[in-house]
């Protein structure tokens, strides 16, 4: 067993005068070094649970916190082991945490001008740490500091660096409820830089409403932390608008789009963030067809989230019209190549390396209308890279899978993006992109198994002169009946009401 430290306890240079917080993990002092000026000094005791795991961690947080050289990110002096502990000194910030500044609130709000500037430069230092390749993970009101007009960002305690060793087992939970993403939650081995825009949107949404976004209604509300997490996997915040009306509408569009459960629907980073928060108090009151767009997308009651489209250009680029026949018919043609080759060669093997050439070209042309196809509808689901598709169709059991993507996940696209801009265009038929799909990419391994290659070559001259031209002539069909729709019908103006440049 260890003493207990008390005030005026030294630790080398530094003397110990008030406990400014404790945990099971070890405690916070006001302190003074050598010259009289007051910091901070955290410790982890030898007699804290799990210490070896929590003398990694602390190792860890140190060497993150301390090479992160910013104006809104608690410096720190220097961090050491002493006698009875490990030690870490920062900066002594007198103004208090945001959590502390909430409790005095009690239950009413925040100065959203406030609000906006601790906003601003705590996710400045957040867009800091991740260029430094360091998620934060803990981003909450206690982690907040303020002095004066300045916030700073603290306690990197269970920070991980990008693609670094994470000290977190498998299934074991790590940060603090009502502010965890739900990835956090689910796969906390598998965390982004984007669940620190979460907690953040959680941050923004208590300094706004006086309430945190997933702690439940009344005093009957139970708040167990499997409660608090099911809360953060499905449940929607109420819009903060509902709780306190005088957030301009754009700021509520930005916290609601922070909050998102799909990480890849939140906002790409905590500069984007910002960018949109500071737009959103440049313009604060949507326009009337923004209100449209956004009701188009999901309502914004308390049981919906509004579904916005990813930030990109107010305008999105119209899609170009592509031949309904050219592809087919080189398609055919090529089969007509392969099959003149295999009849007139007089070697075997010549007509094999010429109906694999001619299969190989078909296929290009097929990815190359998949990949235009994706690139009309833009957000859906089912795109990928076209480096990404050749890759899968080398690879037979991940090709197999991909191929149900690349067609069917492709028209379910289609028919929910006519379905959410509400465009005047004809379904795609799922079932027969899916009969495609087994003819296509299912059947020949199928052949090959039970019948051997005489049978593959069978369905190799029925793909190059039936079926590979057909789903080529569905696809161009399809995209050319997103290329007659105006634009500005069938995007609304996302950056304008998100707020992003």
């Amino acid at each position: 067993m260890i003493s207990q430290l008390t005030a005026g306890t030294r630790i080398r240079e530094y003397t110990l005068l008030e406990l400014l917080g404790k945990s099971a993990m070890g405690e916070v002092w006001l302190a003074s070094d050598a010259q009289g000026q007051r910091v901070a000094v955290k410790t982890v005791a030898y007699a804290a649970p799990n210490y070896e795991v929590l003398k990694e961690r602390f190792l860890r947080e140190a060497a993150n916190h301390q090479r992160l050289q910013h104006p809104a990110v608690v410096p720190i002096r220097e961090f050491f082991e002493y006698e009875n502990g490990l030690y870490l000194v920062m900066q002594y910030i007198p103004g208090g945490s945001l959590e502390d500044r909430l409790m005095k609130q009690d239950g009413t709000t925040i100065p959203i001008s406030e609000a906006v500037s601790i906003s601003e430069q705590i996710l400045g230092a957040l867009d800091y740490a991740h260029q430094q390749m360091v998620i934060h993970r803990d981003v909450k009101p206690s982690n907040i500091l303020l002095w004066e007009d300045r916030a700073f960002l603290a306690d990197f305690g269970i920070s991980v660096p990008m693609g670094g060793k994470r000290l977190t087992k498998a299934q074991q939970i790590v940060g603090t409820r009502f502010y965890m993403s739900p990835e956090q939650i689910l796969r906390p081995l598998s965390v982004t830089h984007l669940t620190d825009v979460f907690s953040f949107g959680c941050v923004l949404y208590e300094m706004l409403t006086g309430r945190q976004p997933f702690a439940g209604e009344g005093d009957t509300e139970d708040t167990s932390d499997y409660a608090v997490q099911t809360r953060q996997i499905n449940s929607v915040a109420v819009p903060p608008r509902q709780l306190s009306p005088a957030i301009p509408e754009r700021l509520e569009q930005v916290v609601l789009k922070a909050l998102e459960k799909e990480a890849e629907n939140r906002f790409p980073g905590c500069r984007a963030f910002a960018q949109a928060i500071h737009q959103a108090m440049r313009e604060p009151e949507l326009t009337q067809l923004e209100r449209v767009a956004i009701r188009n997308y999901g309502s914004v009651a308390a049981t919906e989230t509004p579904r916005l489209p990813p930030p990109g250009p107010a305008v999105r680029p119209k899609p170009k019209s592509v031949s309904v026949f050219l592809s087919p018919a080189l398609i055919v043609i090529s089969g007509i190549v392969a099959l003149v080759v295999a009849v007139l060669s007089q070697s075997e093997e010549t007509g094999d390396v010429a109906g694999m050439l001619c299969g190989l070209f078909a296929h290009i042309l097929l990815l190359r209308l998949t990949y235009k196809a994706w690139a009309a509808i833009q957000d859906g689901k089912a795109r990928t890279t076209p480096g990404r598709a050749i890759g899968f169709m080398f690879i037979p059991v991940y090709g197999l899978v991909w191929c149900w993507t690349a067609l069917m996940g492709l028209a379910k696209d289609y028919n929910s993006y006519v379905d959410r801009y509400r465009l005047p265009t004809k379904k795609r038929p799922v079932g027969f992109y899916g009969f495609l799909t087994v003819v296509q990419f299912d059947l020949p391994f199928a052949l090959q198994l039970l019948f051997g290659p005489t049978a593959l070559g069978v369905w190799f001259f029925l793909d190059m002169f039936l079926i590979a031209p057909l789903i080529c002539n569905e696809l161009a069909r399809a995209i050319n009946n997103l290329a007659q729709i105006q634009p500005e019908k069938a995007y609304a103006p996302a950056s304008s009401v998100l707020g992003v440049e």
